[in-house]
C-alpha cells in the first residue's frame, strides 16, 4: 500500500495532483481516515497503481490504410 506522498514521488507530481485524481475518479484509492477527519488519509493498492500505469503506456498504433493517390486533373470538392 502506498501513501499519497509515496505515489507523488513515484510519478514526480505534487500531492495535490494526486488528490485531484482521486476526486475525479481517475485512480482508485482506499480512504483509511474517519469520515469526520479534516484531512482525508488515502492508501493505494500496488495492483491498482500498476494496472493504471499499464493502461497509460503507449501501445503501437495500428497502421492506417494507405491513401490512394489522386489521378492528375481530378479535383476533389469534399
Amino acid at each position: 500500500m502506498l501513501t499519497i506522498g509515496q505515489l507523488a514521488r513515484r510519478w514526480n507530481v505534487s500531492a495535490n495532483h494526486i488528490r485531484r485524481m482521486i476526486k475525479s475518479g481517475a485512480i482508485d484509492a482506499v480512504q483509511i481516515s474517519l469520515p469526520t477527519a479534516r484531512r482525508k488519509t488515502w492508501r493505494f493498492r500496488m495492483a491498482d497503481i500498476e494496472a493504471w500505469e499499464e493502461s497509460r503506456l503507449e501501445h503501437p498504433k495500428p497502421k492506417s490504410a494507405r491513401r490512394r493517390r489522386t489521378p492528375a486533373g481530378v479535383r476533389e470538392y469534399f
